[in-house]
């Protein structure tokens, strides 16, 4: 049975009001924004530790945007529907909307998103983006739920971008110890054809010099889930990210964090600009079809 989840924090925002929900099961503590349907807070409560990233203005302001109707930059931020011109952000418009806290139970939230005025003028379908998150002992189940609710098939791309506490010589543990390849970005986030060897043996550690040429992005890596294995004696992260065709991770360099992002596309090559369904990677979904794109967090304490 849904109630009405009880909200955390409530903050003033462009005149109006941005509110918290927040949900726990003993042994993890987390709130969600109604802004971008932006995860805010994961607080493993036996030690009272955050594990999320929190915002810092002179370094990265984000923590968890929600990645849709595009992953990365389309070319010169502009598609095509058959004869009509439209232009996307990076990224896509889901991170900067308000969404609707939709539903809730003890252990769940669920928010939605629907196309404004202002989302039409960018993406002409009509949708319904259900952002999904479900506490489960020692992990939190995301699913990003997207209904074609248009009379025509519909194409995008959708993935997460949650960021995480680390420091520097933490490492990332692949699933398996693969040679790990990146695409490359170049200064304005578009694709080049070249690609470089980050690992070969599955596993990286964090540096001052880790992506200064900006994001990894491993494209259909043989493992499933990678593992942030902390330096102290906070717990570890665990990310399994399902059938996302690419994974991204990335942080500013230096900084004492890393998102693990699972995506479903990827950013444009220059001079690729034309129809959205021509694009690669996009999922099409047909009128009254949906799509859910799923990864899950998981908290692994340390063993005394």
């Amino acid at each position: 049975m849904f109630c009405t989840a009880h909200y955390r924090h409530k903050l003033k925002r462009n005149g109006g009001h941005n509110m918290n929900y927040t949900i726990e099961n003993g042994l993890l503590k987390v709130s969600v924004s109604e802004d971008g349907a932006e995860l805010k807070h994961i607080i493993y409560m036996p030690e009272q530790c955050e594990l999320m990233w929190q915002p810092d203005e002179k370094i990265w302001t984000g923590q968890s945007p929600v990645l849709f109707p595009i992953v990365g930059r389309l070319w010169q931020d502009k598609y095509s529907v058959g004869t009509l011109d439209f232009s996307l952000p990076k990224h896509g418009f889901a991170r900067k909307s308000r969404f609707e806290m939709s539903a809730a139970a003890q252990n769940m939230l669920c928010f939605t998103l629907k196309p404004n005025e202002e989302i039409k003028q960018q993406y002409p379908f009509d949708f319904q983006l259900d952002v999904i998150f479900q506490l489960q002992e020692d992990r939190l189940k995301i699913c990003y739920q997207v209904r074609n609710t248009d009379r025509d098939t519909i194409w995008f791309a959708i993935g997460g971008h949650p960021g995480f506490q680390c420091q520097m010589e933490d490492k990332i543990l692949f699933e398996y110890p693969e040679t790990l390849i990146t695409a490359l970005m170049d200064t304005e986030g578009y694709l080049e054809p070249e690609t470089k060897i980050i690992s070969e043996n599955g596993t990286i550690t964090i540096t001052p010099e880790s992506f200064i040429h900006d994001a990894y992005m491993f494209h259909k890596p043989k493992s499933r889930f990678v593992t942030i294995k902390k330096q102290d004696e906070t717990p570890d992260i665990r990310v399994t990210f399902y059938d996302a065709a690419y994974l991204g991770i990335w942080a500013k360099p230096g900084a004492p964090y890393v998102c693990i992002e699972p995506w479903s596309g990827i950013n444009d090559f220059r001079g690729r600009a034309g129809q959205l369904s021509d694009k690669a990677d996009m999922v099409s979904l047909e009128a009254g079809e949906q799509y859910c794109f799923r990864y899950d967090i998981q908290v692994l304490p340390k063993k005394e």
